[in-house]
C-alpha cells in the first residue's frame, strides 16, 4: 500500500497483494483534493489524541481504539496509544467481539469530518511471471559456483518477487472546491436587477412627461392659431 505520510494505512481495505513468482509494476496516480470549510463546504478539523496530523482514517482508528479500550480495558496490538495490549484470551473473548460491534454499530457515531486538504495515491498494478526459466537456471548456477549453495531453478520461481513502484505520470490531478455563489455575486445580481427594473421605470416616467409636454404644446399651439 502506498499512502500519504499523514494518513493511517488501511492495508486490509486499500492495500494490494503480490505473490511469489511474479513481477509487479505499480504505477501511482496522485490526486490532491482541497475542500471548502463551512458555510460553503463541509470539511473540518479536530485534534486527535494519538496522531499529530488530522486525517479521516486516523480519526476512525482513534474512535475504534477508544471503543475497544472502553469495552475491554486493553487494546489490540496494532492500535495506537499507551494502553496495555490485550492478552490472547482477552483478544479472543472481548477485543474481537468489540471490533465487530464497532463496525456494525458504533462506527457510524464517530464524528470524523472530511479533511480540507488530502493527497491520495491510486495504484495501477500490472503483473507478469517472474523470473523466467533462463534466469532461474542462471541464478541456480551462480549460487552453485559462487556461494557453493545448491538451489533448484524452481526455488527462485517459488520464492522471488519483483516490485517496481513509480509515478505513472509526472503530474498531479488537483480537485479544488470553489464557491459557486459569493456575497459579491449576490450584490451584483441585486444591482443588475435594480438597474434593469428601476431604470425601466424611470425611462417610462420620462417618456410619459415628454408625451404630456408635447401634447400640451400641440394643443395650445392649435388653440392660438384659431384665435
Amino acid at each position: 500500500m502506498v499512502y500519504d505520510r499523514n494518513e493511517v494505512p488501511l492495508v486490509s481495505e486499500l492495500g494490494f497483494a503480490v505473490g511469489p513468482g511474479t513481477e509487479n509494476l505499480v504505477g501511482l496516480e496522485i490526486t490532491e483534493v482541497n475542500n471548502l470549510p463551512p458555510p460553503h463546504g463541509v470539511c473540518g478539523h479536530k485534534n486527535l489524541k494519538y496522531y499529530d496530523h488530522y486525517s479521516t482514517s486516523g480519526c476512525r482508528d482513534e474512535c475504534h481504539t477508544d471503543y475497544v479500550i472502553q469495552r475491554c480495558g486493553c487494546k489490540e496490538p496494532y492500535m495506537p496509544g499507551n494502553t496495555s495490549v490485550c492478552n490472547p484470551v482477552e483478544l479472543y473473548d472481548c477485543a474481537a467481539t468489540a471490533t465487530i460491534d464497532f463496525i456494525k454499530t458504533a462506527a457510524h457515531d464517530c464524528e470524523c469530518p472530511v479533511p480540507c486538504h488530502s493527497v491520495t495515491y491510486e495504484p495501477v498494478v500490472t503483473t507478469a511471471g517472474f523470473p523466467s526459466h533462463f534466469w532461474s537456471a542462471s541464478l541456480s548456477d551462480i549460487y552453485q559456483r559462487v556461494y557453493n549453495i545448491t538451489l533448484s531453478p524452481e526455488y527462485f520461481s517459488e520464492n522471488m518477487v519483483f516490485i517496481n513502484i513509480f509515478f505513472k505520470e509526472l503530474s498531479i490531478e488537483k480537485i479544488t472546491q470553489q464557491t459557486a455563489y459569493t456575497f459579491f455575486s449576490l450584490l451584483c445580481d441585486i444591482g443588475g436587477a435594480m438597474g434593469l427594473w428601476l431604470g425601466g421605470s424611470i425611462l417610462t416616467i420620462f417618456e410619459f412627461f415628454d408625451l404630456l409636454s408635447n401634447s400640451t404644446h400641440f394643443y395650445y399651439t392649435r388653440l392660438a392659431r384659431r384665435k
